[in-house]
């Protein structure tokens, strides 16, 4: 899991610092992946966001990357939806039931 988290990190900075543009798609499929297989990838993906703030917050991101990083995002929550609201909803009917 460890290096698959890596390898989306490399993805990330592949594609926000070095602006390799052919390499969104991959990361959102990465994301979408990793986020379906081990809830410990939310992990990376906050970590990504962090870095994606910090950076923006030094300036060092042009303007279409940030749009793009921020739109690539929604494929990836709905990804994780699909497999996020099947998962919870019965513990959320079970929890209404029984009155909180």
């Amino acid at each position: 899991m460890y290096c698959y988290l890596l390898k989306q990190v490399d993805l990330f900075l592949q594609i926000i610092c070095k602006e390799k543009k052919y390499l969104w798609l991959l990361y959102i499929i990465s994301n979408g992946l990793m986020l379906l297989t081990h809830l410990g990838g939310a992990f990376g993906l906050l970590t990504q966001w962090l870095w994606f703030v910090i950076l923006i917050w030094q300036k060092q991101i042009k303007k279409p990357t940030i749009k793009k990083f921020i739109l690539s995002q929604i494929p990836i929550l709905v990804i994780w939806l699909l497999w996020l609201i099947p998962f919870f909803w019965p513990k959320l009917i079970t929890i209404i039931n029984s009155g909180w």
